[in-house]
């Protein structure tokens, strides 16, 4: 996958601010981000050449790379398209900043993420 600058900006570790979730967007933040106590907040590693891998908390919620196989990304214009454990789906991107993502799911319809 070529990378583009915007594509560049989400490679990371992506964390779930899911108390700043509105009207169908989804918050992700750095996890350098001060997120207040929760636990199990989902995560979503975006890898350079578009794979994309899910972290989860081991028996000592220490994070692990999880059983599952890993996935894949690709950023499209302001589509960004997951197949990963929890996130797959078309997401239309509307913020994008050095430590925040905002992100819509596309409604569903028509060809397979």
């Amino acid at each position: 996958m070529k990378e583009t600058g915007d594509s560049r900006k989400l490679i990371r570790c992506w964390v779930h601010s899911h108390e700043e979730d509105r009207s169908g967007r989804i918050v992700l933040r750095t996890e350098s981000y001060a997120f207040p106590p929760a636990r199990l907040r989902k995560r979503l590693a975006l890898e350079p050449g578009g794979a994309a891998a899910v972290p989860v908390p081991g028996p000592d919620d220490r994070l692990t790379a999880g059983a599952e196989p890993p996935g894949t990304w690709i950023l499209e214009g302001d589509t960004l398209r997951i197949r990963a454990p929890g996130w797959t789906g078309v997401y239309t991107v509307e913020r994008l900043e050095r430590d925040l993502l905002v992100i819509v799911r596309q409604k569903q319809g028509g060809a397979d993420a």
